[in-house]
């Protein structure tokens, strides 16, 4: 654009009047509207997409969102999320959660209203600055067309698939929301100077650079931007700009002690600075040259988008290409400084995209994220502005040349209108439709992680990614080969693969997705019951990472499942000692202080837990177990319900029942055990869940899970019987677990398992008329010899009932020569099971009785 000499007369520019008496056309009304109908459009597909990535640490697991007030804590955010130092970002997440909770609907929902809002206000800055005398030649495109140069930058701008990660990645809203906040801090700034009010206006504009800093870092550049744009815009001379506005450029610059203040907290310390070990200063801007061109590639065309930029190589060293890019980068900045100090537009255009990525794309550096699209959300701005102003230099040189009589100028309007709205909306059509096809990807996890994993194959963070969505999804055998896969791509992990790490890790040993990949790949093997190698992976995370508490609640919960209930108690101690806030981790804590029998502590615990997370179905599930313990029937009914509400499950459902039968509403509870018999796959599948109950919810729930199963769902199955029995016999109630025996024997004559569990249950009953060892010698003998003897079950229920009738001598010989099958057989456990049988028969277990015939 043209650069225009004015004269300062002391009073408002005549463009300024001009610009406010400008008559109101349709175009005012109608152009907004298709901005925001078309952002909805193509954002439309994105209200379901998933959470990922950073949206884990600042929303799923960041207990601070969790209430609105009081406002300190909600716009406060843990050490090293993506949130943390940018409480307008943190407090807007917590409005979200209030609203939704977990629910992704409505974090999409404000995140495309930002981007409506500043798309707004992008075109009311654009349209005065084109209607500004001198910032077009009237006989060009955009002379004639002045309304079309606005809208057009404000379109395209907005539907440009650049944007893609920023609105539809839930916590890159950091970027849109700084970016809103900076245009409406310039449009407010802008308005001031046409309006009666404006000190109001001015007002605006700072309090809006607050809410700039308070939501990213990006904002720094801001003041400096305010005040070349009243220099290029509204005043003649750098003298003039101070003396009208002077008080207003000191406000917007004291807002940088807001912003110091925020940044010398520490918030990403581990990510965001100038000296690592890896990476200098100088490192990382020879790397931002790459970088840099690669932004404006996509900004011309958007092809390859991608999600997760981990693994772009670091230059470490000149060469002559990162050479060459660096001179025209520096030759660029000082070619547009020259023109702005001139106050020239297109200088302040030019100027604007550099000082907007000088926070991320300079000196200091981002070691987690080298490059990321998001960045481009406002110096899009520059670059299409600049696209725009060199069509219509392009314009002029081309239709000016032609001398068209007065005759025919109507025609050549038409023309020129013609020639205008063709190319914007088939550039607009294209680039929304790119937009749209672009946020079907994000539907979800797997499918954005696919395509992470496809355009950068050697990408660790997204394999590790990728990993955890086949995890997610029950594809296993894919998780375990991409969980390898990021290992295999970090040189200090590949020793783990093949089971030879080292004992002792620092922070620095371990890149971040390969403790992701590890930490997961543990989970997966504490999923399939392999506690000890899951256990194994997990020490090596902590080592790793000392100070993340969730890697500790993992290793906790793991040790509860390997029945190592010391160090899981230790564990989960320093997990709460590194994040008293941490809700998960004080609920596994007092279900380990209920076992113990400190049922009084574990309810203060878990009555803290609920309010830091009082959505987490995990939380609410522990703290519905513990009033179980503690008899507390009515509460215990209550966070079950309110988990149901949160995730409706088997395990809620059944925890709801159990509240109920221990509060005598038997006929409630047995309409909720139906509906899970009913819900379940499979015969097998309901014994499965009925065990799980057994173990880990409530013995009563499980013994009338399987009475309701047996009474209307399948009232011949001696399976069902037969489990039945067991969890009778192991609850003391014999006489019950008799009859089921007897029912499953009747149902299959001659069933093994269902004989042999009724010889153990004759053989050690301890009611006497129960007992019956003669005849459970007789069945045990029957049972095994029909095996041949080389059963290790059948042999070991033979040694009890042979020391049940007194023969103790020959029971001590049957068990060794079954714990021996056993170990023939592999079965360690059972052996070690056998083993124990031994040690309390040589006790005098079981006690002589009375035989009953």
């Amino acid at each position: 654009m043209k650069s225009v000499k004015r004269k300062y007369t002391g009073k408002e520019h005549q463009y300024m009047t001009s610009l406010d008496s400008h008559p109101r056309t349709r175009h005012h009304y109608i152009e907004p509207l298709i901005l925001c109908l078309l952002i909805f459009l193509i954002y439309s597909n994105t209200f379901q997409a998933p959470f990922i990535l950073d949206d884990l640490n600042s929303i799923v697991d960041n207990p601070h969102i969790r209430s609105v007030l009081p406002l300190k804590r909600a716009m406060d955010a843990p050490d090293q999320s993506t949130v943390a130092g940018r409480p307008a970002i943190a407090l807007s997440l917590a409005a979200n959660y209030a609203i939704s909770q977990l629910q992704p609907w409505s974090y999409h929902l404000v995140n495309i209203l930002i981007h409506c809002f500043a798309a707004l206000t992008l075109l009311g800055i654009l349209r005065r600055i084109f209607l500004r005398p001198g910032t077009v030649n009237k006989t060009s495109f955009l002379g004639t067309l002045v309304r079309w140069g606005a809208f057009s930058a404000a379109l395209i701008w907005s539907v440009h698939p650049l944007h893609t990660e920023t609105i539809t990645y839930v916590s890159t809203r950091t970027e849109s929301l700084a970016g809103m906040f900076i245009l409406i801090s310039v449009y407010c700034l802008l308005r001031g100077n046409t309006s009666p009010f404006k000190r109001y206006w001015q007002s605006l504009s700072v309090l809006s650079c607050v809410m700039a800093m308070g939501s990213k870092e990006t904002a720094a550049a801001l003041p400096l931007l305010l005040v070349l744009f009243d220099r290029v815009f509204l005043s003649q001379g750098w003298r003039n700009t101070f003396r009208r506005n002077g008080w207003f450029h000191l406000s917007t610059g004291a807002t940088w002690i807001f912003l110091i203040y925020l940044v010398t907290q520490g918030p990403r310390s581990a990510t965001v600075g100038l000296y690592f070990t890896d990476m200098t200063p100088l490192d990382y801007l020879r790397t931002q040259s790459n970088v840099i061109f690669h932004y404006l590639h996509l900004s011309i065309w958007p092809h390859p988008l991608v999600l997760d930029y981990t693994g772009w190589p670091v230059a470490h060293m000149f060469t002559s290409e990162i050479l060459l890019k660096l001179a025209v980068l520096g030759g660029l900045f000082l070619f547009f400084a020259n023109l702005v100090l001139r106050g020239s537009p297109a200088g302040y255009a030019g100027i604007w995209f550099f000082f907007i990525l000088a926070p991320s794309s300079s000196i200091i550096a981002i070691v987690t994220e080298i490059a990321a699209e998001r960045r481009m959300y406002l110096p899009l701005i520059s670059v299409i502005v600049l696209v725009i102003s060199g069509f219509d230099w392009l314009y002029r040189r081309v239709f000016d040349s032609i001398k068209e009589k007065k005759t025919r100028q109507s025609s050549s309007h038409r023309k020129r209108v013609i020639f205008a709205i063709i190319p914007l909306t088939i550039i607009a059509g294209i680039l929304s439709y790119l937009t749209f096809q672009r946020n079907a990807v994000y539907g979800s996890d797997l499918s954005i992680w696919r395509d992470t994993v496809r355009k950068r194959p050697d990408n660790p963070r997204a394999h590790a990614n990728l990993g955890m969505a086949y995890l997610r999804s029950g594809n296993d055998s894919e998780a375990i080969i991409h969980f390898q896969k990021a290992l295999s791509l970090d040189p200090k992990a590949k020793s783990l693969l093949s089971g030879t790490a080292a004992v002792a890790f620092t922070p620095e040993t371990l890149s971040e997705s390969s403790v992701k990949s590890l930490e997961n790949w543990a989970l997966l093997y504490l999923e399939h019951g392999n506690v000890t190698e899951a256990v194994r992976f997990l020490e090596l995370c902590v080592q790793a990472r000392p100070e993340d508490a969730v890697s500790r609640v993992n290793l906790g919960k793991a040790y509860m499942i390997q029945g190592n209930m010391q160090q899981a108690m230790r564990i989960l101690e320093s997990a709460i000692q590194l994040d008293p806030d941490h809700g998960l981790a004080r609920s596994h804590y007092a279900r380990l202080l209920a076992d113990d029998g400190q049922v009084d502590r574990a309810l203060t615990e878990i009555n803290r837990a609920v309010q830091l997370e009082p959505y987490h179905p995990d939380v609410l599930h522990s703290a519905g177990l513990i009033c179980l313990t503690a008899g507390k029937w009515y509460d215990a009914e209550r966070y079950f319900r309110s988990e149901t509400e949160q995730l409706s499950s088997e395990r809620s459902l059944a925890g709801t029942a159990a509240a109920l039968l221990h509060a005598g509403k038997t006929d409630a509870a047995n309409s909720l055990l139906d509906k899970i018999a009913r819900n379940t796959s499979s015969e097998q599948a309901l014994i499965g869940t009925s065990w799980h109950f057994f173990t880990s919810l409530d013995r009563e729930t499980a013994v009338n899970l399987l009475a309701v199963a047996a009474e209307i769902l399948f009232p011949k199955s001696p399976d069902i019987r037969l489990s039945r029995g067991r969890m009778l016999a192991a609850m003391g109630r014999d006489p019950e677990a008799l009859d089921e025996y007897k029912i499953a024997l009747i149902l299959k004559p001659g069933w093994g398992e269902a004989g042999n569990s009724l010889a153990f249950l004759l053989a050690t009953a301890d009611n006497p008329d129960i007992r019956d060892s003669e005849t459970a010698l007789k069945m045990a003998e029957d049972l095994s010899r029909a095996a041949g003897n080389r059963h290790p079950v059948l042999l070991g229920t033979l040694a009890v009932a042979q020391a049940s009738v007194g023969e103790r001598d020959q029971a001590r010989e049957t068990m060794t020569r079954a714990i021996e099958l056993a170990r023939q057989m592999n079965n360690p456990a059972l052996a070690d099971e056998l083993k124990t049988q031994l040690e309390q028969i040589n006790n005098g277990w079981p006690e002589p009785a009375g035989n009953k015939h």
